[in-house]
């Protein structure tokens, strides 16, 4: 693994942790567990001006075998203040977020009237109180 891929991987599982470390989280991960999602985090290749992240599941014949794959790159977060400067953390949380509406099927994630869903606003809530994870702790 070349020096940018072990960078990449340590901001991937930082922000792991730092979701990991709130209920809204935590209730993530179980339901993408429930749902029996694998989930392959990648880099954007080329990098994209702006920022941009993305989730989707290569069409496979529809085999629900095959990992949905989120793509971003937590170096591109807080991004350019046009788009809302959110840490990356928040990013991830989202695409995540699709990812699980992605396995169990359901087409909607926020409703039209809301700005954000349920989950990511109890992610917001909780993060700013979650202490951060300390260098070098796992997930």
């Amino acid at each position: 693994m070349g020096l940018e891929d072990s960078a990449f991987a340590g901001a991937v599982v930082a922000d792991l942790n730092r979701i990991r470390r709130t209920t809204a989280g935590r209730a993530l991960f179980r339901g993408l567990a429930e749902a029996g999602c694998t989930v392959n985090v990648v880099k954007p290749s080329p990098p994209t001006d702006p920022p941009n992240a993305w989730t989707l599941r290569p069409a496979a014949g529809g085999d629900r075998d095959v990992p949905i794959v989120v793509v971003y790159d937590p170096a591109d977060w807080p991004g350019p203040s046009e788009l809302g400067g959110l840490p990356s953390d928040m990013i991830l949380f989202g695409r995540l977020q699709h990812a699980l509406a992605i396995a169990v099927g359901a087409p909607n994630l926020v409703d039209a009237d809301e700005a954000v869903s349920p989950a990511m606003a109890a992610y917001l809530r909780e993060r700013t109180v979650a202490p951060e994870p300390a260098v070098g702790e796992g997930p």
